[in-house]
């Protein structure tokens, strides 16, 4: 009877060395990528210090969205106040490599039919070069939490200019519905 001694490497010619390196290269890139993107952003309360970025963005955010010039001392103002009142919301901002990249205004609605506070996220901006990254997910994320955590926060809602697709399309990725009320308004200020 003749033996014959197989080699490791005929043994293992057939498999396409150069293509299961190449797939995990890209796999494990993907993963990296994924998870800069998604964990090097930061969520956290704002503080005074962030007001000048706060301001900026909602300037920016009325001229984007709606094309109008706000007056900067009113913006400044009004969220100044927001810091010395906390009972008129906070706010939240997102981070990445310590810049702040997206920030987000919380207000208190009390329910009566609940028992309890609903919040309404406001002045929702994310700097364009952040966008599609996950930004405000993040954010969102962070304020769910925050509502499970606490024992009288019902839920989060908030209102969307009807001709901004990309972000009703983002709230409903989120898991967000417009299927319940409409948003009516009278504003003596404009």
């Amino acid at each position: 009877m003749v033996t014959q001694t197989l080699k490791p490497r005929y043994l293992l010619s057939h498999i396409p060395y150069k293509a299961i390196v190449e797939k995990y290269l890209l796999s494990v890139g993907f993963i990296i990528k994924y998870l800069m993107r998604n964990f090097m952003t930061t969520v956290r309360q704002a503080t005074i210090d962030d007001a000048h970025i706060l301001i900026n963005f909602q300037l920016k955010m009325a001229r984007e969205t709606e094309r109008v010039e706000l007056d900067k001392n009113a913006v400044t103002q009004g969220v100044t106040r927001v810091f010395c009142d906390s009972s008129k919301g906070s706010y939240i901002v997102a981070e990445e490599k310590k810049t702040v990249v997206g920030c987000l205004l919380l207000t208190y609605e009390w329910s009566d039919w609940r028992n309890g506070t609903v919040w309404w996220i406001q002045s929702v901006y994310v700097d364009p070069k952040y966008r599609s990254k996950g930004v405000f997910s993040q954010m969102y994320a962070f304020l769910k939490k925050k509502v499970t955590d606490a024992d009288d926060v019902l839920g989060v809602r908030l209102y969307v200019d009807k001709n901004n697709k990309r972000a009703q399309k983002t709230y409903k990725a989120l898991g967000m519905n417009a299927e319940h009320y409409l948003l009516y308004e009278w504003m003596n200020c404009l």
